[in-house]
């Protein structure tokens, strides 16, 4: 829980994954060789790039050497709402790619729960921060989701299993169905936390069977509109990346929309509650990040394999992510509450335009 004594000051929680696909080279679901959210946090140091676990569960943010912690502990303290100077405090943490239970709505608050809930408990800062790849083409977007969906895809993590556990493939190989006209789509089943029974077809224009639950931040929370009100600026880094707003969507519904979903929930129930100070967070956002750069180019490279990422270059990423962040945290100190609020009609058409397929 967060001190009373001390809830002026901003406890801020910054996430990261580690590698989904550690099949090449062998390694366990604590390597992070090549996830841009993980190597941000922890550079490029060899033993942490092999095993991220001590740095999860030692519970050190000093030991976290990467880029993006060397430009965010240089900022001491923000501007709260009232205008006044207050500390700002840093963590961060790593976490494997691997699929956990569902929070329900109205069961106890578990640490083993979420991917970062099982060793930080989220509930004691002002403001959780989660990173995760998913920005992987021209002009590499930072994506902002405003919301959640409540719903797992049939994805294995990175020990190779399924959200139910299962390494078994045929219950979660898609089924083949044609459609009237002619046409053929992967059928793909999924649970959501409720346990109901999903069906999605794989097309741009998908049919999810019964509808998925939609998860936005609470009313009273600045969630909302701080991110309709960075939506639209350019990172002031080398490559400037524009900041995109993102609405829930069926095609991202992999352990990310989890991790957002599990903080969104916890963040509502604060609100619901009127836990905060005490208990929060008071905050809860996922930001999508593209690769690094490729090294010796002042772009990433669009190659989705991740083994040839192992080498980019985090410099410029991790001044343009610092900035984002700052942007949310320091929200006040930069200006952003006299910017106009980008409209849901706006975000839905900035998200066709960067192929986010326009929503759910």
């Amino acid at each position: 829980m967060v001190d009373a004594d001390h809830a002026a000051t901003r406890r801020v929680l910054v996430t990261g994954f580690c590698d989904w696909a550690v099949t090449d080279p062998p390694s366990s679901e604590w390597r992070c060789f090549c996830n841009p959210s993980g190597r941000l946090l922890i550079g490029n140091e060899p033993s942490a790039m092999e095993s991220t676990r001590a740095l999860a569960e030692l519970r050190n943010a000093g030991m976290y050497r990467g880029l993006l912690c060397q430009h965010l502990n240089k900022v001491t303290s923000v501007t709260d709402e009232s205008g006044n100077r207050v500390p700002v405090v840093w963590d961060y943490v790593v976490a494997p790619v691997v699929w956990r239970q569902p929070l329900q709505e109205l069961e106890a608050y578990d640490r083993s729960q979420s991917p970062f809930s099982r060793v930080r408990d989220l509930e004691s800062y002002h403001t959780v921060v989660h990173l995760g790849l998913g920005s992987y083409a021209p002009p590499w977007p930072f994506l902002l989701e405003l919301g959640a969906l409540d719903g797992a895809s049939v994805s294995k993590d990175a020990r190779g299993l399924y959200p139910d556990g299962s390494s078994e493939c045929d219950q979660h190989e898609p089924i083949r169905q044609t459609i009237d006209d002619g046409r053929t789509f992967a059928i793909k089943s999924f649970r959501n936390s409720d346990g109901q029974l999903q069906s999605q077809i794989t097309s741009r224009t998908a049919v999810v069977s019964p509808p998925l639950n939609e998860l936005m931040p609470h009313p009273d929370s600045r969630v909302k509109h701080k991110i309709c009100a960075i939506a639209g600026a350019s990172t002031k880094s080398q490559l400037p990346h524009p900041v995109v707003a993102a609405l829930p969507r069926v095609v991202s519904k992999f352990i990310c929309n989890q991790a957002n979903w599990h903080g969104l929930t916890l963040m509502n129930r604060a609100f619901e509650s009127r836990s905060l100070p005490e208990r929060g967070p008071a905050e809860s956002y996922f930001i999508h990040i593209p690769w690094g750069n490729s090294p010796g180019k002042a772009a990433p490279d669009a190659n989705r394999d991740f083994s040839s990422h192992i080498h980019d270059d985090f410099t410029d990423l991790s001044v343009a992510a610092a900035d984002v962040i700052l942007n949310i945290v320091d929200f006040h100190g930069r200006g952003f509450q006299d910017q106009p609020l980008s409209s849901l009609d706006q975000i839905v058409a900035d998200m066709s335009n960067y192929n986010l397929y326009g929503g759910k």
